[in-house]
């Protein structure tokens, strides 16, 4: 979750109108966040400038377990169905509509919800292809979350992983329309 409220906060942070500076003036926020987090290994940070595409990042290439940010995924691919007209937000899935199980899975954080909507765009595997049909690479889906709550982690599986990059990657691709269609998008960051 730590790794969830710093990406989201140097996101917003970032988002900031800035001024055409060189790369090097991100070089105070990597001190800053190198501080923050006490130089702790275990930790991933990734941010990006989306006006001028420059990046800051700790670990920014390591795979770190993705935990609830999966969900962006999911949610993410669910709607590029929506849009394609193979689903709509008001399908009905083991008693709930899709768009209610989104909220549940986005809003509350609901693992239950999201394995729903996992298993109904078929599975792991459907999402991750998805995500390499649109050239994200450094993020693996290989799980449900029942599944990967269920098995013990060893800190050397990179299943279920993302990097910190791989995942700021996903968010700017969702942010300017590359995966998704602006009502969709609108849709998923609101």
């Amino acid at each position: 979750m730590r790794l969830i409220a710093v990406i989201g906060w140097v996101l917003v942070f970032l988002a900031q109108p800035a001024a055409a500076e060189a790369p090097a003036r991100l070089k105070p926020l990597e001190q800053q966040l190198s501080a923050i987090t006490g130089y702790n290994p275990n930790i991933g940070i990734a941010a990006l400038d989306l006006k001028s595409g420059e990046i800051v990042s700790l670990h920014g290439d390591e795979p770190f377990p993705m935990a609830s940010t999966v969900k962006v995924a999911i949610a993410a691919n669910y709607l590029s169905q929506v849009e394609f007209g193979r689903r709509t937000l008001h399908d009905m899935i083991r008693g709930r509509s899709a768009s209610q199980l989104m909220e549940a899975m986005l809003i509350h954080s609901d693992n239950q919800a999201t394995d729903i909507l996992l298993r109904d765009l078929g599975g792991p595997r459907t999402v991750q292809k998805w995500l390499t049909q649109h050239d994200v690479t450094g993020l693996r889906i290989d799980r449900s979350i029942a599944d990967l709550l269920s098995d013990p982690r060893d800190l050397r599986d990179i299943r279920d992983s993302s990097t910190p990059k791989a995942m700021v990657d996903l968010l700017q691709r969702i942010d300017s329309g590359k995966m998704l269609q602006p009502t969709s998008r609108s849709y998923l960051l609101a």
